[in-house]
């Protein structure tokens, strides 16, 4: 966990340098607003996956009830 955490940081920082020089934004900005959406696609992916356990337990008890 703590190796993919220094990946995220890492690969924000690369892909928000490379944002602020051709964007022409303050380089911070730009690294906080890629670690920022690298946050908000794991925690979409992270409730994509947890609906679908939902709904597939929700099956399971259905048909352990019947």
């Amino acid at each position: 966990m703590f190796a993919l955490a220094i990946g995220i940081a890492v690969l924000s920082g690369i892909v928000g340098l490379y944002a602020s020089y051709y964007a022409d934004v303050s380089s911070g900005a730009a690294i906080v607003l890629t670690a920022t959406a690298l946050f908000a696609a794991a925690w979409i992916v992270h409730s994509l996956r947890r609906s679908r356990q939902i709904e597939a337990d929700e099956e399971e008890m259905e048909t352990v009830y019947e």
